[in-house]
């Protein structure tokens, strides 16, 4: 056996050579060529609002069929107004964007399922879905208005002519904050759908501070890639175009399809 002293030696010596161990491999890692400059990962381009989404108006890299499509409704609506005011320079326009509105939005959404989302992963929704706001009860005289609305949002997301109709508030309930707008519930529906499946998910909006959130999920696209493709699907496409644009004159409650649902219709044509 050995002896007290000797036992303290051998843990010395094992404790000092652990530390010269320790010492030779920090040196040998800080002479490291590629220790001393490791190669930087590239950067993702940052992108400022909608300045860049604005640009990419090319066609995606991959079929159409496969690919989904999430609108920011009363953001295009009122994208569309401001088109409306470049051409009608001399017309000073007052619009309530929760009536007749969304129907024409949703008209012309509805040529999208023609070419869109034909061959996709499962979802619990269809693979073209319109989120809408709701009124601020602060802003607005029509408490019908805002009492149709809410009642939609409770229900929550429904299905007309494979377009899903979904309203803020629905899954995410910000009106403690009093904030009516349905960006929070456009993050929670692509957080939702990008998890079980890989999609080839585009959200199409005018909102900058959205776009540039709801990049890290999905790809993004502004207003004037959904007009582009509005001008792509012939006759029909620019008939709903002038409506957006509102330079058709027809009477406003033809805008309202027959089959709509009966909620659906006394919400779009509060006054």
């Amino acid at each position: 056996m050995l002896k007290a002293d000797e036992t303290r030696n051998c843990t010395l010596e094992g404790g000092f050579g652990r530390r010269v161990l320790a010492f030779l491999i920090v040196v040998l890692t800080c002479c490291d060529p590629a220790f001393l400059s490791p190669p930087r990962p590239q950067a993702r381009p940052r992108r400022t609002g909608l300045r860049a989404f604005r640009d990419e108006l090319d066609d995606f890299p991959w079929p159409k069929e496969t690919m989904e499509v999430m609108i920011d409704g009363h953001s295009l609506i009122e994208w569309y107004w401001n088109q409306t005011l470049q051409i009608e320079q001399d017309l000073n326009l007052v619009h309530d964007k929760f009536t007749f509105w969304p129907a024409r939005l949703l008209k012309a959404t509805e040529l999208l399922t023609r070419r869109f989302g034909l061959d996709r992963p499962p979802s619990p929704w269809s693979p073209i879905i319109a989120v809408f706001d709701l009124p601020d009860p602060g802003n607005t005289w029509n408490g019908a208005q805002v009492k149709r609305y809410k009642s939609l949002s409770r229900q929550g997301p429904t299905e007309y002519h494979g377009v899903t109709l979904a309203w803020s508030n629905s899954y995410v309930d910000t009106s403690a904050s009093e904030s009516y707008r349905c960006d929070r519930e456009v993050l929670y529906m692509l957080e939702m759908l990008s998890r079980p499946y890989p999609r080839r998910q585009v959200l199409v909006t005018a909102d900058p501070m959205l776009a540039e959130r709801a990049e890290e999920i999905c790809h993004v696209r502004g207003p004037e890639w959904f007009d582009q493709e509005l001008q792509t699907l012939g006759q029909e496409g620019e008939v709903a175009r002038q409506e957006l644009l509102g330079l058709s004159y027809d009477d406003e409650k033809r805008s309202l399809p027959r089959d709509m649902s009966h909620a659906l219709k006394m919400a779009f044509a509060a006054r």
